[in-house]
């Protein structure tokens, strides 16, 4: 079983890799999806465990979806930025309603 830093580690060599926005948000539902996570997994026994170890997985499992979240969250801001620039919505589409703006004036 992965600790909590494996996870974090994991995540950030997946997030340098991922290309566009589809593959940050496949890097988020894989390791902090509510249901199938790896992290969530991870907290799955947590119940069994001694109070202290409860405790300290608890936080360090806290940190890692933080720290990850942390991480996708720029990342899926300048990619959806960067596919706003290249014209995702379709060839000319920021052209056209720029102009359709300015001539609305």
């Amino acid at each position: 079983m992965s600790t909590p830093e494996e996870l974090t580690r994991q995540a950030r060599e997946a997030i340098a890799n991922a290309t566009g926005v589809d593959g940050l948000e496949a890097i988020a539902a894989d390791y902090l999806g509510r249901k199938n996570g790896l992290i969530t997994r991870l907290l799955a026994g947590i119940g069994k465990l001694e109070p202290a170890e409860r405790a300290a997985l608890g936080q360090a499992a806290n940190e890692a979806k933080r720290a990850i979240d942390g991480i996708l969250e720029p990342g899926v801001r300048r990619s959806s930025t960067d596919m706003l620039k290249v014209g995702i919505l379709g060839v000319g589409t920021i052209e056209k309603i720029l102009a359709t703006a300015i001539r609305d004036r």
